[in-house]
C-alpha cells in the first residue's frame, strides 16, 4: 500500500488539499410526532466538534441543525448552500435521527423533527444506495 501511495502522490504521505470544507450536521432527539431518541443530538454535536477541532472546518461553513430547528425547510435551505461550492471543496453530511424506508426499490428518507410519522409529504426522500451498485 505504501508504494502505491508513493506512486500516486510522489510522497509517502497522502495529503488531500481542499479549498474549503463544508458540513451539514443534523441531530434530532425530540420529534413532534415520533418517538424521541436518546443520543442523536449528542452524536451530531460530537461530529461537529471533531470537524472543527481536528479537520479545520470553520464555523461559517458548518451548519448544525438540532431538534425543533430540524424542519424540512431548514434542512433543504442548508443543502442549498452547497450549490455554490467549488470543485476543490469537500462536503460532509451527517444525519442522526429517524429514517423511513419504502417497500419496493431501495429508497427511503430522513424524518425531520416536525414531520408526521412517517408522512411522505414532509420527509426528505433520498436513495439509500444499492448493495449491487
Amino acid at each position: 500500500m505504501q508504494r502505491w501511495i508513493t506512486r500516486m502522490t510522489g510522497t509517502g504521505l497522502y495529503q488531500p488539499k481542499y479549498s474549503k470544507s463544508w458540513a451539514l450536521i443534523i441531530g434530532i432527539d425530540k420529534y413532534r410526532y415520533a418517538p424521541p431518541l436518546g443520543h442523536a443530538r449528542a452524536d451530531a454535536e460530537g461530529v461537529a466538534r471533531v470537524l472543527r477541532e481536528r479537520f479545520a472546518f470553520t464555523e461559517s461553513n458548518l451548519t448544525l441543525i438540532i431538534d425543533d430547528a430540524a424542519t424540512r425547510q431548514s434542512i433543504l435551505t442548508a443543502f442549498m448552500r452547497f450549490a455554490t461550492v467549488g470543485q476543490d471543496d469537500r462536503i460532509f453530511v451527517f444525519f442522526a435521527g429517524h429514517g423511513h424506508t419504502v417497500t419496493g426499490p431501495t429508497r427511503g428518507g430522513w424524518i425531520p423533527g416536525t414531520c408526521g410519522w412517517p408522512d411522505r409529504r414532509t420527509r426528505l426522500a433520498h436513495p439509500l444506495g444499492r448493495a449491487d451498485a
